[in-house]
């Protein structure tokens, strides 16, 4: 594999070490996470360096095994199912963009946050929407969607 994207990183725990490649940066550990999940179902063993650190961290990287690289790689290029079953529910339909018809998309919730004397506070407000990871366009989630 010739991805630059890819480099070497070795991680030494509890005195052994073991050969770890990082095959993704993301700048949201949602989105680590997201892809690690994908890459356990699948049975690849894999590692988000940095997912403790305190503070701000400007990447962080999913890794796995260098055996595994070709392997998770090949997963995580995987496309976007247009639908899928869901056990017990029945047909789930991935949601478009509405601006550019990507499939690349996450729902997101958030409630408005209010000044108090120095501390934030929730207020009520609360919105559902969709966001479209390709473009960023979003836009507000109906109950059928979700």
């Amino acid at each position: 594999m010739n991805d630059p994207q890819v480099e070497q990183q070795v991680q030494d725990e509890g005195g052994g070490s073991e050969d770890l490649v990082t095959i993704r940066k993301f700048q949201e550990l949602l989105d680590a996470s997201l892809a690690k999940s994908t890459l356990e179902s699948a049975g690849v063993e894999c590692f988000i360096k940095d997912e403790y650190t305190i503070g701000h961290v400007v990447q962080v990287c999913l890794q796995v095994p260098r055996a595994d690289v070709e392997a998770a790689e090949a997963i995580l290029e995987q496309p976007i199912p247009e639908s899928f079953e869901v056990e017990g529910v029945g047909s789930f339909q991935q949601p478009r963009c509405p601006t550019c018809g990507s499939l690349d998309v996450s729902f997101e919730g958030w409630q408005s946050m209010r000044d108090t004397r120095g501390v934030a506070e929730p207020v009520e407000a609360h919105q559902d929407a969709w966001r479209c990871q390709a473009c960023k366009h979003m836009w507000p989630a109906t109950g059928a969607e979700v």
